[in-house]
């Protein structure tokens, strides 16, 4: 059933009001100069367009309008969509996959149109859903995406509407950025610590370079036995959706702590819980995966509820040794030198590279006093608790945006009944962090 819309507004159709310009660009044309060119790996990398010799564009393409909507069509359950303006300087081109929108009368403000297409109520309506059944190469149908309708306000609120949901991505970006900026400290400070230790001034070479003096060189076959080492349960797609929670390769990024408030759940034997129950002080080791993310570790604090793992990674849980720091070991496992270690060891399969126990046992490591890797950890730690306070802000923000999206959008809440600012500078509560 249509539901109502509010008084002014109107329920509109997409052939109606939008224009898909998809005016083609032969190879020959593009490799007569420079073309700003939009793609999809370079949206999902960064986000803005790149300049490119057209002579390397390797196929035809479509024509990008001055100003526009581009909307792809591959893979519509993650949305890409582009708002673009640009000055016309140079020849503009994008991939076919994506679709250059235009509106075909003044009544439609392009920004209202980008806020419409990443909606839920978008990309969940039926007309929305594949053409295609080859998973990796779903698309959406065009003369579905014409017929799909929505409410359309007068131009005054779209206005407003488009302005308060940029101004969330606005905050969605700026929480990215001193993210991305501290994990970045975070990795040099690691390279750092990891090599030169805290205040020391005599150094000797090792087989992995130049460490502390006062250090020992060992490998973590040396430290434990492989009895410390267990992998992952498999459990098939229908399992899951209740039951335990379970972590899972996208769960985590290389060399944080796991946050366990995104955790799927999937159903279990109490002897299955029993055997790959997690807990404090675990550590998380991906060990199928491609060969740039292969190895990708995770620390494990703070479970609020049982919680085991899947397949592809294996727990390496240590044995209390009062001379050696789980945590520490964490450290080690996350830095570049073991990544370059991993990817010297890994079997090669089809679309994927694999470690085993016995690659983690031949690890290097270099270890120093017990109250060096302590006082290192803490160093750490302090800045683990601010990528877990600003992921749980960029968390909150993103939902905030999916309720904006859903409530402004239909006109369930309206622009000038909202406290923008309130909500923006609001601490992210704890059920956003839960949800």
């Amino acid at each position: 059933m249509v539901s109502k819309v509010p008084e002014g507004w109107s329920r509109v159709t997409i052939s109606d009001i939008i224009s898909n310009q998809r005016d083609s660009l032969a190879t020959k044309t593009l490799s007569q100069s420079r073309v700003l060119y939009f793609s999809i790996p370079i949206f999902d990398e960064t986000g803005a367009p790149e300049i490119v010799d057209g002579s390397e564009i390797g196929s035809s393409k479509y024509k990008v309008p001055l100003d526009c909507v581009l909307l792809a069509k591959l893979n519509p359950r993650i949305p890409r969509v582009w708002r673009v303006q640009h000055s016309g300087e140079r020849l503009a081109a994008c991939s076919t996959e994506f679709w250059p929108l235009i509106p075909k009368s003044n009544n439609i403000l392009l920004d209202f149109l980008k806020f419409t297409l990443e909606s839920e109520a978008f990309l969940t309506n039926p007309l929305i859903a594949p053409a295609s059944s080859t998973k990796s190469h779903q698309r959406i149908k065009r003369t579905s995406f014409e017929k799909y309708t929505f409410p359309l306000p007068p131009l005054p609120e779209q206005k407003k509407i488009a302005a308060i949901l940029s101004s969330v991505d606005e905050a969605i970006e700026a929480t990215e950025a001193v993210i991305e900026q501290t994990r970045t400290v975070k990795k040099g400070l690691l390279q750092e610590l990891l090599t030169r230790g805290i205040g020391h001034t005599e150094f000797k070479k090792t087989a992995i370079g130049e460490t502390p003096r006062s250090w020992r060189l060992s490998t973590l076959g040396d430290e434990f036995s492989s009895s410390s080492l267990k992998n992952g349960i498999y459990k098939p797609q229908d399992l899951y959706g209740s039951g335990t929670q379970i972590v899972r390769i996208d769960n985590y990024q290389n060399g944080e702590h796991l946050d366990s408030s995104k955790l799927r759940k999937v159903q279990l034997d109490p002897d299955e819980i029993e055997s790959y129950e997690l807990q404090h002080g675990d550590i998380l080791i991906n060990r199928v995966n491609s060969l740039s993310h292969l190895g990708k570790t995770t620390y494990i604090s703070n479970l609020t509820e049982r919680t085991v793992f899947e397949s592809n990674m294996m727990r390496l849980r240590l044995p209390n040794n009062p001379t050696l720091s789980p945590e520490f070991i964490f450290l080690h496992l996350a830095s570049d030198h073991i990544k370059s270690f991993f990817q010297g060891r890994a079997k090669k399969a089809v679309a994927q590279t694999s470690i085993s126990q016995d690659d983690i046992l031949a690890i290097p490591v270099t270890i120093p006093p017990k109250k060096e890797q302590d006082e290192i950890c803490i160093i750490f730690d302090s800045i683990e608790t601010i990528l877990i306070r600003n992921n749980e802000q960029l968390h909150y923000l993103k939902t905030l945006k999916r309720g904006l999206l859903q409530d402004l959008l239909t006109g369930k809440v309206r622009v000038n009944t909202l406290d923008l600012p309130a909500l923006l500078n609001a601490e992210a509560p704890a059920e956003a962090q839960a949800e």
